[in-house]
């Protein structure tokens, strides 16, 4: 959606983040062809969110692409 990559592999992630879920685990599900675009989403999202993240001490991640 975001980054070009299919509702399939983002709709469970937003879901699951909604709620206050880890998504952590869940991102090793996700292709590998699509990882890097995904990365470049969650990075320009966290950016753009950094003053309300640190107000409310949400913890980011640094997503890595999984091997």
């Amino acid at each position: 959606m975001y980054a070009q990559v299919p509702q399939k592999w983002c709709l469970p992630l937003l879901e699951q983040a909604s709620v206050g879920e880890n998504i952590i685990p869940m991102l090793s599900d996700i292709p590998k062809q699509y990882q890097a675009q995904l990365k470049r989403a969650i990075d320009k999202v966290n950016d753009a969110a950094a003053p309300v993240w640190e107000i409310f001490q949400v913890p980011t991640t640094d997503f890595q692409p999984f091997e």
